[in-house]
């Protein structure tokens, strides 16, 4: 399994194929399978929720223009989202009054991403495939790349061992095709529709599959920001995108508090597992995740952290639950637990690929911020490729399970031993 064809596929034959794709600079647009337009029309599902497909993605960007309180935090209004994306859209679809024409969305494809190694775990019959997920980049008005990407993250509403196989070797037969012809598209397009289609998952809000939607940006105002959206219901059958808390990171201004400590000493054991989930408030009543991530490459620490340099034990390679904590939060992940300069999958100039992350690709000897003697290795697409493969064909079916019993995430049997965290941070933008 080759992870370019079957993991990240950020080719130019891919993302720029004149049939699926539309890059934002040409005369006259398009809405095929893998344009954003296209995505954001199948999450409005018009026939199902009565929603339209324009205003659904305008109300979405207006969510910039003021602030919103999340958990009790502010995530602050930047404005110029006005100036780089709505009013130049809003002139190209015809001038005011005009509803956004979806088929000349100002927003590029950089990467089509198999996440099958952040499926749960879960007894036989049950459990997900993990996700699917398209990455898109922003185009100003002269149709320059700048620094502001978006993720549409999609939950594979498939359960069981026979399904998720089934789901695991359509993605490692791309591998067998030639990257970037007919048939190896037709075959990628057969796999993206299970996911992006309207309906394709009539258990969630409005049809969709998609877990969540993900910003990361710099382009409307400093500080780097990422913001978290999830569909949710608007009024009778209609559906919106709402900004929601930012997954598995606190409140930027908890940074340095007592209160991160004391999560951190009384989560220890299951942040050193990673099976643990960072709750919405901490303590009870009190808000705890961010309504955003501001990212200017801080570290995340407390001085009343349990485990450090003079604690006994003290803090190792094996043993950090400040760094493996800070790991699983969206601006550690995109910063300097990983020296990565903001984003994982970079904006990108017509013709040419999206630059990738080191810990995308492979890195190694990455110092710990606060303990500088402590590296680590980091390799995501490793991590993400043929190793989470070996349990299929040996796991007996009379076990009963696909997974290891009670385990909420995936252990593995061979492999790097650093990928069994790295299976749950998922960042791929």
């Amino acid at each position: 399994m080759n992870n370019n064809e079957s993991l990240l596929i950020n080719d130019v034959s891919v993302v720029q194929d004149k049939t699926r794709t539309y890059d934002g600079c040409s005369a006259s647009g398009s809405m095929g399978k893998w344009t954003f337009g296209y995505l954001m029309q199948q999450m409005a599902n018009q026939s199902a929720t009565g929603t339209d497909p324009s205003a659904f993605v305008a109300s979405w960007l207006q969510t910039w223009m003021s602030n919103q309180t999340v958990n009790g935090f502010t995530s602050a209004q930047r404005t110029q989202i006005n100036n780089l994306v709505i009013q130049p859209w809003i002139t190209r679809s015809g001038g005011p009054g005009h509803p956004l024409d979806l088929a000349l969305a100002p927003f590029r494809l950089l990467a089509i991403v198999n996440r099958l190694n952040l499926r749960s775990a879960g007894v036989y019959g049950g459990g997900n495939a993990g996700e699917g997920r398209f990455v898109f980049g922003v185009m100003d008005s002269s149709c320059n790349p700048r620094p502001f990407t978006v993720i549409f993250e999609y939950g594979i509403p498939k359960a069981g061992c026979f399904s998720v196989r089934n789901w695991a070797q359509q993605w490692e037969h791309l591998s067998s095709l030639t990257l970037g012809t007919a048939a190896f598209n037709a075959a990628l397009e057969a796999i993206t529709d299970q996911f992006t289609a309207a309906g394709a998952n009539p258990a969630k809000v409005g049809g969709t599959t998609l877990d969540q939607l993900r910003t990361d940006e710099i382009a409307l105002t400093f500080p780097w920001e990422l913001r978290e959206f999830h569909e949710v219901p608007l009024s009778g059958s209609q559906v919106q995108l709402q900004q929601v808390v930012v997954k598995q990171t606190t409140e930027s201004s908890l940074n340095g508090a007592t209160v991160l400590g004391d999560y951190i000493n009384a989560n220890q054991a299951q942040i050193q597992n990673n099976t643990y989930d960072v709750p919405t408030q901490f303590p009870p009543g009190q808000g705890f995740l961010g309504a955003s991530s501001i990212n200017q490459q801080d570290v995340w620490n407390a001085s009343n952290i349990a485990v450090n340099t003079t604690s006994v034990p003290p803090v190792s390679t094996t043993l950090n639950p400040r760094h493996f904590f800070a790991l699983g939060t969206c601006n550690g992940c995109h910063g300097r637990e990983t020296a990565t300069p903001f984003l994982h999958i970079a904006n990108r100039a017509a013709g040419s690929p999206a630059g990738l992350s080191g810990f995308l690709t492979g890195e190694n000897n990455i110092p710990d911020p606060v303990v500088p003697s402590i590296t680590y290795n980091f390799n995501d697409l490793l991590c993400a490729g043929p190793w989470t493969w070996t349990r299929w064909p040996t796991r007996p079916a009379s076990s009963g399970f696909l997974f290891d019993r009670g385990a909420s995430r995936t252990k593995r049997t061979s492999g790097p031993a650093y990928c069994d965290r790295l299976d749950s941070q998922g960042a791929t933008s």
